[in-house]
Order: structure tokens, then sequence, then C-alpha cells
């Protein structure tokens, strides 16, 4: 009895220690899946509309949607991440003619992203890492606005 005592205090204090070990971090091969949310804030310019209005500017909006991300860590702190998401952008005029107007078209964005990251601190609680990457947007479904109905008085 005395044997069975001391074996199960022993795997108890051993126990959570191994699994500090062995649970702990992210190691090369591991494929971590996330969910998060992002922002898609297009960096545009608009200059005149030529030849016709040259003083317009047409602007497009930012959205934030949801998105999943996988990251394959080819070494303990090297890691591969793929970003997967896709937002709806309206193009509106800002000024002149298209400003009175309002939304000139919609589109949706598809923009996938590769990133390599440097995991700074890959087997500790906290693990913050520093990335760059590579991106190409894919535009679906664009769609011009239709007019609004002007009332009879």
């Amino acid at each position: 009895m005395k044997f069975a005592i001391s074996l199960a205090a022993a795997f108890a204090v051993a126990a959570p220690a191994a699994a500090q070990t062995v649970g702990t971090g992210i190691r090369a091969g591991d494929v971590l899946l996330r969910a998060r949310a992002i922002v898609v804030a297009p960096n545009e310019r608009s200059s005149g509309i030529s030849p016709t209005f040259p003083n317009e500017r047409i602007g497009l909006d930012n959205a934030a949607m949801p998105e999943v991300d996988v990251t394959y860590m080819a070494t303990d702190v090297i890691g591969f991440e793929l970003i997967a998401s896709t937002t709806r952008h309206h193009a509106r005029g800002t000024s002149g003619t298209t400003g009175g107007i309002g939304r000139l078209a919609s589109t949706w964005a598809l923009p996938p992203t590769l990133t390599a990251q440097y995991h700074l601190n890959p087997h500790g609680r906290l693990r913050p890492y520093v990335g760059a990457g590579v991106n190409y947007t894919i535009f679906w479904n664009e769609s011009r606005s239709t007019p609004k109905r002007l009332k009879a008085r």
C-alpha cells in the first residue's frame, strides 16, 4: 500500500512537469490553424477622370472581415503562413459630379497572403514573431451601381 501511495505521489509530481516540457510552445513540423479578423485598407489615389472630368476624385472604402490562416513550422523558429479572407469594397465619388453620385461600383477582393515568420520565443507561453510576405489580390464579382431613380413631382 505504501508503494502505491508513493508511486501515485511521484506520478502526480512528475506528470505536470512532463506535460510542461512535452506540450510547451511550437516545434518544427507543427501546423497552426487560427481564426482572426483583418482589415483590408486599399492604398488608393485618384487623379482626375480625363478628359471629361479632370477635377473628379474617386475613393475606396476599407473593410474588416474574419479570416483563417494556416502556419507550417519548417523549423522551431521559422514558419510559413497562408492567410485567406475575402472583403467587399465600394468605389465612391469624393468630389465634383461623382461626389454627388456617391457609390459608383462594388467589388469583392480576395487577398491571399504568404508570409515567412521568425518566432522569437517559440517554446514560451508568449510567442511573438516578426514576418514579411507577398500578396496578390484577386478582384471578383465587380458591379457598377445603378442610378438613383428620380421621383416625379
